[in-house]
């Protein structure tokens, strides 16, 4: 965490080789993401109920926003400089708050 105060967050990520973010959504918070660095998937489910993924990459550097309630999950597709190294995302976001946090699937290995 750069910085999280009542207004905004700003956040540095990096997802390790195979390795992804746990399923979750949160009740109150907004994101948005933007990949500084590799490749990274994104899984979240389409107002529809069903699940769909995009890919964020440093080359295209098109933001993913991911509002209130969506359910998501980042997992690691390549690094900066290659398959061993991590992937970079960048967030943009309103307050985080641990208890803002609903996880349907922990962390881990793909």
């Amino acid at each position: 965490i750069i910085v999280n105060n009542p207004s905004y967050c700003g956040k540095l990520l990096w997802i390790d080789p195979s390795m992804q973010s746990s399923l979750h959504c949160h009740e109150r918070k907004q994101e948005t993401f933007l990949c500084l660095g590799g490749i990274v998937g994104v899984d979240y489910r389409d107002p529809s109920g069903f699940m769909q993924t995009t890919f964020l990459t440093s080359a295209q550097r098109e933001a993913f926003t991911v509002p209130q309630g969506l359910l998501h999950r980042f997992f690691y597709m390549e690094g900066i400089a290659g398959p061993t190294t991590p992937a970079f995302l960048v967030e943009f976001s309103t307050f985080h708050d641990d208890a803002d946090v609903t996880r349907l699937e922990s962390s881990g290995s793909l």
